[in-house]
């Protein structure tokens, strides 16, 4: 009887360091996720349901702009469109249709840039929107849409002359013409 009390006393003991050592757990917390803002606005028009401007994220691509628009409409040419091509910020997705004898070269092209202020974006410009400017040829338009894809966006239009892309020259000719973000 007398060995039982002693271990209820060392139990009891035991109970009472394990509660006090014991480090205390902080109050459990319930965190309700806010929506996030939209990091990118891109307006879409041309064949599909509904153009129009919508919200996306950092890495939505341009297959997510046609699903945001209700999707395509039936005379839309998605052979010319690149719906890998990731967003950015004031970018126009520009949906080409298959309009009865409108040759490909006629036709609007796809995922064109056309802001409001009329200049050519950079970093979302088609290879024909580059090839437009004054004295820019293939070769610079290779140059420009490669250090996009390789090294990321345009921050300022300056960088052409920086990367030694363009030359003076040409970069006067240019710059009322162009932005970048």
């Amino acid at each position: 009887m007398f060995g039982g009390a002693v271990v209820l006393a060392l139990v009891a003991i035991s109970l009472f360091l394990l509660q006090t050592l014991t480090p205390a757990r902080p109050p459990l917390q319930i965190v309700v996720p806010t929506p996030a803002a939209a990091a990118l606005k891109v307006y879409v028009s041309g064949a599909v349901l509904q153009p129009g401007v919508y919200p996306f994220q950092d890495g939505d691509r341009v297959d997510d702009v046609l699903r945001a628009a209700g999707g395509p409409t039936e005379d839309a040419d998605l052979q010319r469109l690149n719906l890998s091509t990731r967003l950015h910020d004031q970018m126009h997705v520009l949906v080409p249709s298959r309009v009865a004898g409108q040759s490909p070269s006629l036709a609007p092209a796809a995922n064109s840039v056309v802001p409001a202020d009329g200049l050519i974006n950079l970093n979302t410009a088609t290879a024909e929107q580059l090839d437009s400017l004054p004295q820019v040829g293939p070769a610079t338009v290779k140059k420009i849409v490669d250090q996009r894809e390789g090294k990321g966006p345009f921050q300022r239009i300056e960088e052409l002359l920086e990367l030694k892309i363009v030359n003076a020259s040409t970069f006067e000719l240019i710059k009322g013409r162009i932005t970048a973000p």
